[in-house]
């Protein structure tokens, strides 16, 4: 085990050495007989070296993969490794922030159809909202008003059945959440034929 230690360890260092020289040629044959489990720490040597796209080809990790896709600017890449999330992990915290820093990346590529999915996937509302609106996607924003309710954003729901001019669904999500008086000032402006039933129901 030791033996096999050492010259792993010794691969390793021989790899860094022709790195550092610049020496690709021979680097990339070393490589072959380092084991893959120690790719990505390979990788990360590359990395601090600068080396970021080599180092993209030779890590085993995904999280280090994304991370280096967005550097790189390869948001195509990041998304691909998104799509490959396990089923289990789709729904997590980390999952979640990957997809809105990919959006992020996506606007600055101006990767439109990328913003758009990365955002849902991320249930990033808000986002969407400024994203249809100021790209004039009135259908998108009928999409979102959707969504909105489904996923518990009633906020961002409510002004965006507003934009589209359902004043219907705005006074229904008004009374649903219990914000009555609201609502009643509403339907005296947009909904007057409503205007009984709100007042009724709060005076009670």
């Amino acid at each position: 085990l030791n033996i096999v230690s050492y010259r792993v360890t010794l691969a390793v260092l021989q790899y860094q050495t022709a790195v550092m020289r610049g020496d690709f040629d021979t680097a990339n044959e070393l490589l072959g007989g380092i084991p893959v489990e120690e790719y990505t720490k390979v990788a990360r040597f590359l990395e601090s070296q600068g080396f970021k796209e080599e180092a993209l080809q030779v890590t085993q990790d995904p999280d280090h993969k994304f991370d280096l896709s967005l550097e790189l600017g390869l948001v195509d890449t990041a998304h691909q490794i998104l799509l490959e999330t396990p089923e289990d992990d789709k729904d997590s915290t980390d999952t979640q922030t990957k997809w809105k820093r990919l959006s992020d990346a996506a606007l600055k590529d101006t990767n439109l159809e990328l913003v758009e999915a990365a955002s849902i996937a991320s249930s990033d509302f808000s986002g969407l909202l400024l994203f249809y609106s100021a790209t004039g996607n009135y259908a998108g924003v009928e999409r979102l008003a959707k969504l909105a309710t489904d996923g518990g954003k009633t906020n961002v729901a409510f002004v965006a059945n507003l934009i589209t001019g359902n004043v219907e669904a705005c006074v229904d999500l008004l009374i649903a959440t219990k914000r009555l008086p609201e609502a009643a000032f509403f339907v005296r402006t947009y909904l007057p034929s409503r205007i009984d039933e709100v007042v009724s129901l709060w005076k009670k």
